[in-house]
């Protein structure tokens, strides 16, 4: 496998496990910090050791910087980052070969 692959697959298993969590916390109006930071640091390790880690690493900390002296936080201060972090790995996860109407 090469590191492109390496990096495609790991990208699509990090976007499906973003994906399960904004399905799963949708209707939740309110997160504990610890909540919150838990997700975003799942997706982070996910990505640990790859050419994403930089990137996702980012906005990680720019969002715990937001969050600190809050225990409680609404649900756009959690979420935006997660679907900010999904857009950053779907952009930057390279398409498998004749995906999207590449040559194949």
């Amino acid at each position: 496998m090469t590191p492109t692959q390496e990096t495609a697959g790991i990208g699509d298993v990090v976007i499906a496990l973003i994906d399960a969590a904004l399905s799963r916390w949708a209707d939740r109006k309110v997160f504990r910090y610890d909540e919150a930071a838990a997700l975003l640091r799942d997706v982070q390790l996910g990505v640990h050791g790859t050419t994403l880690e930089a990137t996702v690493t980012s906005i990680v900390n720019d969002a715990l910087a937001s969050y600190q002296g809050d225990q409680l936080l609404d649900r756009g201060r959690v979420l935006d980052p997660l679907l900010d972090l999904r857009l950053t790995l779907q952009t930057q996860t390279p398409a498998p070969r004749g995906a999207h109407g590449a040559a194949r």
